[in-house]
Formats: C-alpha cells, structure tokens, sequence
C-alpha cells in the first residue's frame, strides 16, 4: 500500500464515480450501510482507485442518488415509475443493498396495485360520463320538445284572438 493508499485509509470521506458523475461521501455514510460498497471502502483490500483517488461504480447515476436518498430518509418517493424502480431495483441487486431491493420489491406490487385502482377509477369515471352525457341529451330533447310545444300553444292562441 503507497503514501496515498494509506492517506485514504484516515480520510473521512470517499470519492466515487459513478459511470462518470462524481460524489463525495462522508465514510460512515457507506460503512454504515449493508451493500457492497461499504466492503470496498472499510476492508484492509486495497482496491484500485481512478480518476484523482475515486473508487469507480459502473451503475447508473440517478439510481445510485434514490439509492443515497434511501440512506438518508428509508423511503423513495411515491411517484417513481415502475420503470425507474426497476432501475433502481437492479441498482439495489448489484449493489447487494438487500434493505432497498426489499423495500422496491415491496414497493412496486403496492404501486402496481394504487395504478390499477386508478385505471378502473378512470373507467368507471367514463362510463359515469356517458350516462350523464346520455341524461343531460335526453332532458335537452325533452326540453326542446316542451320548448315546441308551447310555440304551437302560442302560435294557435295568436291565430284564434285575431
């Protein structure tokens, strides 16, 4: 291990790349955490760093910011699509970070399920709008029929005073 290696070795903080997108982390922030990651940075291994002493990961940049955000706050936001949960899904299994691959994969049943009840809200919503559609034409007709009606009534009163 070289002057530099060992300088890391007390640094609180670890510089990553993550498929080109720099981060620094405080160390405890990763070592406290169960995934691969905290292996790499707390093991007496010493792995290779590139790019100015930073450890590279080959994932995706915006799943490994909804990766740190589950770190920070054990939850993802609700309006993750299915297809980035899965990003991030995959991210999580890379990583071997099981608390957020549990955690997506209780998720994503739950959103397909709040997706589905919105899809059949949806459809009843629209069959509701039909027959309000069909009730409002109906009494329009209606309307205009009595509308009719009662200009006969006046013309044939008209025609009888004169």
């Amino acid at each position: 291990m070289n002057k530099q290696e060992r300088a890391n070795d007390d640094d609180p903080l670890v510089r990553l790349s993550v498929s080109g997108k720099a981060y620094t982390l405080r160390k405890e922030v990763l070592v406290e955490t169960d995934w691969i990651l905290s292996k790499i940075v707390d093991s007496d291994i010493p792995w290779k760093t590139f790019d100015e002493g930073r450890y590279f990961v080959d994932a995706d940049p915006i799943a490994f910011n909804w990766a740190l955000h589950f770190i920070r706050t054990q939850s993802l936001p609700q309006e993750l699509t299915s297809a980035e949960l899965e990003v991030i899904r995959s991210l999580a299994d890379f990583l071997c970070f099981t608390p957020l691959l549990e955690y997506v994969r209780g998720l994503t049943p739950a959103q397909d399920r709040l997706r589905n009840a919105i899809i059949e809200s949806k459809i009843e919503l629209k069959s509701d709008i039909r027959e309000l559609r069909r009730a409002v034409e109906t009494h329009v007709a209606e309307l205009n029929n009595q509308l009719d009606e009662q200009a006969r009534l006046t013309r044939r009163v008209l025609l009888e005073m004169d």
